[in-house]
C-alpha cells in the first residue's frame, strides 16, 4: 500500500461530474467509483471538508470531499 499522504492522495484523485453543480471524487488509478476506507487525515478547506481515503480495490489513497 502506498503511503497515505495529502500529496499522493491529491495526485490520485479524479473528478466525475454528477448533476448540474456537483462532482464526485474518485480513485484515478481505478478510473471508476470504488469502495474505500477512511484515514485519520482530515481538513476543512473553505466550506468543503476533505479527507484522505484508501481505495479498497488498488490500495491507493485519494481525496474524498463534501460540503
Amino acid at each position: 500500500m502506498k503511503k497515505a499522504t495529502w500529496e499522493a492522495a491529491y495526485i490520485n484523485t479524479a473528478s466525475k461530474k454528477v448533476g448540474l453543480f456537483s462532482y464526485l471524487k474518485m480513485c484515478k488509478h481505478c478510473e471508476h467509483e470504488t469502495k474505500y476506507t477512511a484515514t485519520d487525515k482530515r481538513q476543512m478547506l473553505g466550506n468543503a471538508y476533505q479527507r484522505v481515503v484508501i481505495c479498497n480495490e488498488c490500495n491507493n489513497p485519494f481525496i474524498e470531499q463534501w460540503t
